[in-house]
């Protein structure tokens, strides 16, 4: 009897070591479509906040002729961070992401001033992580305004960006790329975020370098962490600065600096890897499009427009148990600055905006396609017209031109006049909103599908 009751109790072992090695290996299989997270995973985007330190000087001369040649609204960057935190504070998404130019030019005493606004976050158990813009690191336009002539402050660099945002993605990610700024990171458990620096601060000699690019050893990172991430079931999303793609026809030729070098190539290289969603900023539009490749994978470059650009967007996600991305865009409708004889915050930002425009536009004439002033002014007077709700339709999001705008695109394609051909072209492109939506979408991960 003893005998038999020993080799009962053997056999329950046995069976219970043979259930255990089975459910091990059951859950290291590759189970990445139907892993699903246990509950909505709430995330927050917003980007290019651009902050300025008032302190550093917003009513000094030098300030003003800065403001005359850049329409953001780097005096109000501040107020405008602090009404987006406080509804941060409220809404308490589990995950916060801000794809880059986390300051005006780089100031190191504007990085510590968003660091410290991030820390709020934090405080209140919300997760937090940046990566850098083109103005963040080694700016040699680090400036303070404070008088006559804009005079040079610190700016920050890569190993002090690091130590500034430690605790929001710098500290101990999963993984550094190699020699880079780019991690992965965990913030939420089941997803990963692969934080990508596509800056070329190190070219920033004299002046800042606008372009970006994900360097060819990054790239191989890349795409052995989205296998990582396939193998171990994680849902796994991209940020980073530069567009992975054009967001309009022609971009690249007309605005190359806004999207990565070789884009085509990368893009379809990312998204054959398995990679569906990078959150993106840079040109300070609302907008969405995608990537389909020969083997129909899809990825999605979700550009978020920025904080001190009308219309001060910022979005809201929601990441289902069933792997459904749901995208919802607001914006900033009331902040403490003063708005003078405006009655809401979106009027003044929208006025401020298409107040500067024709300076830029006929700057624009002039030192990218080589224009005289008279000659800038001469054709300016044909085309900011045309040009300026084009500009702010992309910015919105969901571009819906007229006829009648639609009508002057084509009646601009027949002149015999090279430059008005070529702005015409620029102007049908702005009012081509390419699919899909830009504001209020719902992408199914699984399918790559929009719903």
């Amino acid at each position: 009897m003893k005998n038999f009751t020993k080799q009962i109790f053997r056999t329950l072992i046995f069976v219970l070591l043979i259930s255990s090695v089975f459910v091990f290996n059951s859950c290291e299989k590759d189970d990445s479509t139907n892993n699903p997270t246990p509950t909505n995973i709430k995330i927050a985007v917003f980007s290019d906040p651009h902050l300025y330190d008032p302190a550093l000087g917003t009513s000094g001369d030098a300030f003003q002729v800065y403001l005359a040649q850049d329409r953001k609204l780097i005096a109000e960057s501040d107020a405008i961070l602090q009404a987006l935190i406080a509804k941060l504070l409220v809404e308490k998404p589990n995950l916060v992401l801000v794809p880059g130019d986390l300051t005006k030019d780089g100031e190191k005493q504007s990085h510590q001033k968003f660091a410290n606004y991030l820390a709020q976050l934090k405080a209140a158990g919300i997760k937090v992580l940046v990566i850098p813009g083109n103005h963040d690191l080694n700016n040699p336009h680090s400036y303070l305004y404070s008088g006559a002539t804009p005079a040079p402050t610190p700016a920050v660099t890569p190993d002090e960006f690091k130590t500034i945002y430690k605790d929001f993605g710098y500290g101990s990610p999963i993984e550094f790329a190699p020699n880079s700024l780019s991690y992965l990171a965990e913030p939420v458990e089941g997803l990963w975020i692969l934080g990508l620096d596509v800056t070329k601060h190190d070219n920033n000699a004299t002046s800042p370098e606008t372009a970006g690019v994900i360097k060819s050893t990054d790239l191989e990172w890349i795409k052995t962490k989205v296998s990582l991430a396939k193998s171990k079931g994680k849902t796994i999303m991209a940020m980073m600065h530069h567009g992975a793609t054009e967001h309009f026809t022609g971009q690249s030729q007309f605005f190359g600096d806004y999207v990565i070098d070789d884009f085509a190539n990368v893009s379809t290289q990312l998204a054959d890897a398995g990679l569906k969603i990078v959150f993106t900023g840079h040109f300070h539009a609302q907008d969405i499009v995608k990537t389909t490749t020969a083997g129909n994978n899809t990825l999605y470059d979700i550009e978020t427009g920025s904080l001190v650009t009308y219309p001060v967007p910022y979005r809201m996600l929601e990441l289902t148990p069933e792997k459904k991305l749901n995208i919802k865009s607001y914006r900033i409708e009331q902040t403490s600055y003063p708005l003078g004889s405006y009655s809401t915050f979106q009027t003044y930002a929208k006025g401020y905006l298409e107040g500067g425009l024709d300076e830029l536009i006929i700057g624009i004439l002039m030192y990218k396609f080589g224009l005289t002033q008279e000659q800038a002014i001469a054709y300016g007077t044909q085309v900011v017209p045309l040009m300026i709700p084009a500009v702010v339709a992309h910015y919105e999001g969901d571009e819906k031109p007229t006829a009648e705008q639609l009508a002057t695109v084509q009646q601009l394609m027949k002149s015999t006049d090279p430059l008005i051909k070529m702005f015409a072209n620029i102007l049908g492109s702005y009012w081509v909103d390419l699919p899909p939506a830009d504001n209020n979408i719902i992408i199914n991960l699984n399918t790559g599908i929009v719903e």
